[in-house]
This record gives structure tokens, sequence and C-alpha cells, in this order.
């Protein structure tokens, strides 16, 4: 038989298709469904109803709440392909048009290569059989004198809960959005995060803590969480905004330094939300949800400026 071809033979043959899914699944759904739903919550709730007073039997509503379901999921699937197709097909036309080379395919390869940065979620969870932990849509090319890469990390999370005889799985997707340049310099470890409400909490229950064990004999040679705080502009109304990050170094002296007044008035120009890193010779910045083509010459830029503000010392 020909493979369609047009939109509209297409349309035709996916209805068609459709169609003939649906009576088949009706007729086995009639035929198996009745026999498994009995003991389900599904079941006792189809045995409180008065089924003379419908016009279908129970074996037939039983059946067509099944088709419903198993076409619903046929069609989500279906679409989710569609798009995910299309957005192959996207990137990769702006691949070849912006000189990068574009992997589509899950790579869990380059998500092991980079999971020591403190950005990257998931770390823990790797080993987990419920989790799936991968780099999607991967860009590489030769970008000034550095090696830049961006991806979209994935998490595919399913967790099953049980309650009496029902279980019910719940599968999650979260997706971030990374772009980062390798240089040629080895800095120590710097993470920059945007402040949350509950940060100065954990804080404190840290430095608690930490006196606790240095009130043992434990020493920490690593500083704990400080909190860098950045005044911006002043608004329409008179007010004055600040933006809040937090910061993470293994070197003390390497954050004094790296927070000169031309880094701080550049950082302050950075969007709200931005995560940032440094770590041995990378620089990568984070943005959540999936990598959006739009921002990645944008923070291809922003890192090249950082590592042009950082202090010649430390390259």
């Amino acid at each position: 038989m020909q493979k369609p071809t047009s939109p509209l033979q297409r349309l035709l043959w996916g209805t068609l298709l459709l169609i003939n899914s649906t009576l088949l699944l009706l007729y086995i759904g009639s035929i198996i469904v009745p026999t498994f739903y009995s003991d389900s919550l599904l079941g006792q709730w189809f045995e409180t109803v008065q089924w003379e007073d419908l016009p279908l039997s129970e074996e037939q509503t039983v059946a067509l709440v099944f088709t419903i379901a198993i076409v619903y999921l046929l069609l989500k699937n279906a679409h989710h392909a569609v798009v995910e197709r299309d957005r192959r097909k996207l990137y990769q036309q702006w691949a070849e048009q912006h000189h990068w080379l574009y992997d589509p395919q899950k790579d869990q390869a380059l998500y092991r290569k980079y999971r020591f940065l403190l950005g990257i979620p998931g770390y823990y969870a790797s080993s987990s059989p419920n989790t799936d932990i991968c780099a999607v849509h991967r860009f590489q090319r030769r970008w000034r004198n550095y090696i830049a890469v961006a991806y979209t990390h994935y998490v595919r999370t399913r967790k099953v809960s049980s309650s009496g005889k029902s279980r019910r799985t719940t599968v999650t997707h979260s997706y971030l959005g990374v772009t980062l340049i390798h240089t040629q310099s080895n800095f120590p470890k710097l993470y920059i995060s945007p402040t949350h409400w509950s940060d100065p909490i954990f804080a404190f229950i840290s430095q608690l803590f930490e006196l606790v064990f240095c009130h043992l004999g434990f020493n920490f040679s690593e500083p704990s969480w400080q909190e860098f705080i950045q005044p911006l502009n002043h608004s329409s109304n008179g007010k004055q905004h600040i933006k809040k990050y937090q910061v993470e170094t293994g070197n003390p002296d390497f954050i004094q330094q790296f927070f000169h007044p031309k880094m701080l008035k550049y950082l302050s120009t950075l969007p709200r939300g931005l995560r940032f890193e440094i770590d041995r010779d990378i620089l990568v910045i984070y943005q959540e949800g999936r990598l959006n083509l739009d921002t990645i010459q944008v923070n291809l830029n922003h890192l090249h400026r950082i590592y042009q503000l950082i202090p010649e010392r430390w390259k």
C-alpha cells in the first residue's frame, strides 16, 4: 500500500486507523475488562449504579471507559511524538545556520561528565531505578577560544504509591537549560544562585551544626554558604531594589577577589533567576526549563564577559 504523503491523506488515514482501533478496543474491552475491574474502586462504584435505567449495560460502559482512556493515551503520545519531531527539526535548522554540531539523542555520558557541578540536579538520585537522568538536544562548537556546549538536562522520576488494593503511578519530568564553556584555566569552585526565602533558615541550621562539630574538635576547612547582596537601580516609585545571591566557594581568597566593583556592576545586569557556576576549567549558566535557542548566544556572551572580568592571577 502506498504511504500517504499529503496532509489530507494523512488525516484520512489517521481517522480510519483511529476508528478501527476504537472498534477493536471496544470488542476487547467488553470481553476482558469486566473480569479485572471488580476488585478496584471503579468496580465498587459500578456496583452501585442502577444499570436498568441507563442506555448502556455495565459491560458496555466499562468497555467504553476503557476505550476512551486508551484512545486518550494514544492521542497524547502521538501529539508528543509530533511535537518532539518538530522540535528536533527546528533545532537542526538552527544548528546548521549558526554552525553548531547538534545531537538530539539522550546522552547519559554527557550527564556523567558534568554531574560534579553543584547546579546539575539528580546526583544522589542517579542510582535509583525509578529515576532516569540524561542530557538531550546537545549543541557543541568551537567559539572564540572556548569549547562551547549547550544542552537540556532532563530528569524523569517515577513514583508508585499504593492505597489499599489500588496502586497509582506518578511520572514527573523536569528540565534545565545548561550553557557552558571550557577555558584554559583552572578555577576554584564558585556557585552563585538567587536566594530563596528558606535559605536563611537552612544557613542558620548549618552554622549551628558547624559550631557544635567545631566544639567537638572537628575543623571545617571550607567556608559555608554566604549571602551577597547587590543594590540595583532605583525604580520609578523611588524604592531601591536589591538582588540577593547565595554564594559558595572552596577558596575564600577567590570569592573576595572575584566580586570586585566591575564584576558586581556586570552581575547586576544579569536576568533575575539566573544561576552561575565556576569549577575547574568550566564556566556555566543555568536556566529553568528546556534549553532556549534564543538565549544560547546571550549566555555565551555573559560567560565570556565574566571570564574577562576574573582577576588575571586566577587564570
